[in-house]
């Protein structure tokens, strides 16, 4: 009747309404933080780096939409205080971005280390492994994959082996002893340790698991890596052995150092393989290497730091940092990675950097191939 038509068509009206003001809430896409490497505190270790996919939501928005944390898990759910019943666990690592280093492949595009390798950080995280919450409600023996769908604009979702997902998966509530930021994913994000950045959805809504990958966009279209027969490589996950030498760099090189002046020279190095082992140190472009020492906290999956004191000579280097973990992998040449990787793909490129250092101190981004 009319009545009925009149109040479909406000409800309609209503729920168009409600849509357009969500939309105005969100901030524009492809916002990015990143970590300032060459201004890293000695002291500290933890950092911060976002990226966003499309628009973010608005806390408060999130907040009323998020009606589950995991739903699709036997048709249960959980809301955020009743996760917090579980127990808790806090771990530091690192987060890297797949690209990190993308603008490397074809060689030194920026006279920088921000530029080089300014696309992770490292902080301490709390939550509840998934694994706590799966053993407690139960998980079908068909379930292989698990798909995590954010609400942000793109309804960010990513395909993850259940291997993974009961290994060490975290949904995470915290960082740094404190509520999630909402650039970080208030109120709770996904945490895939050691893997791509990516793969840690932030504003978590929902939970699916499957018995086949779900070949969502980011994972098609987006962090596949192409090979040189045209043909794609799809789920790859974790991020490779990598280090880099923070001191010095072009943001802080050496001109103010005196012949015969003892300095320490500084980096950071981290693996999503497991736990760094070694960091050598060369001056001549990789011909011969030196034995560096490892500083603080060597936890898996987490940043490490590294450092070597050196007498000043004022004479021109090719330093480089060459990291190794306990799953037996050596960063790799720039000659090395282009074997395995190819020229074609900007993903996942963890090749030795090379700082060149002049004679009067300057310090330049140059690659040696090798």
């Amino acid at each position: 009747d009319k009545a009925t038509k009149i109040e479909e068509k406000r409800e309609i009206e209503k729920q168009l309404k409600e849509d357009k003001e969500y939309r105005e809430t969100l901030r524009p896409m492809y916002n990015e933080y990143h970590t300032k490497l060459a201004e890293l505190d000695e002291e500290k270790i933890q950092s911060d780096y976002e990226r966003y996919q499309d628009l973010i939501s608005d806390v408060r928005q999130v907040d009323t939409r998020l009606k589950s944390i995991i739903s699709q898990i036997n048709q249960n759910e959980s809301l955020l205080e009743e996760l917090k019943k579980y127990p808790s666990e806090s771990r530091i690592l690192f987060m890297e971005c797949p690209s990190n280093s993308a603008a490397e492949w074809k060689g030194p595009q920026f006279g920088s280390l921000q530029m080089a390798k300014g696309m992770m950080s490292c902080a301490e995280w709390t939550g509840v492994r998934l694994k706590t919450i799966l053993d407690e409600l139960g998980l079908k023996p068909e379930a292989k994959w698990m798909l995590p769908e954010g609400s942000d604009g793109s309804d960010m979702s990513r395909t993850l082996p259940v291997e993974k997902v009961l290994d060490d998966c975290m949904i995470v509530y915290a960082q740094n002893g404190e509520a999630l930021r909402n650039e970080q994913g208030y109120p709770v994000r996904l945490m895939a340790p050691g893997w791509e950045a990516n793969l840690c959805v932030k504003w978590l809504k929902r939970l699916e698991f499957g018995d086949k990958p779900w070949y969502a966009k980011e994972e098609t279209s987006k962090y596949t890596a192409l090979t040189a027969s045209g043909k794609a490589i799809q789920h790859f996950y974790a991020n490779e052995v990598n280090s880099v030498i923070t001191y010095p760099c072009p943001e802080r090189d050496w001109k103010d150092l005196e012949v015969g002046d003892i300095v320490e020279i500084e980096g950071l190095t981290w693996t999503g393989h497991g736990t760094i082992k070694g960091v050598d140190i060369s001056f001549d472009g990789g011909k011969n290497w030196v034995e560096a020492q490892l500083k603080g906290l060597v936890l898996p999956k987490a940043w490490t730091r590294f450092s070597y004191m050196y007498k000043y000579e004022g004479k021109p280097l090719l330093l480089q940092s060459r990291a190794y973990d306990d799953s037996n992998n050596v960063q790799p040449t720039v000659n090395q990675e282009k074997a395995v990787v190819g020229v074609e793909g900007v993903y996942h490129r963890n090749a030795i950097v090379t700082w060149q250092v002049t004679d009067m101190g300057e310090v330049n981004n140059v690659q040696v191939r090798s």
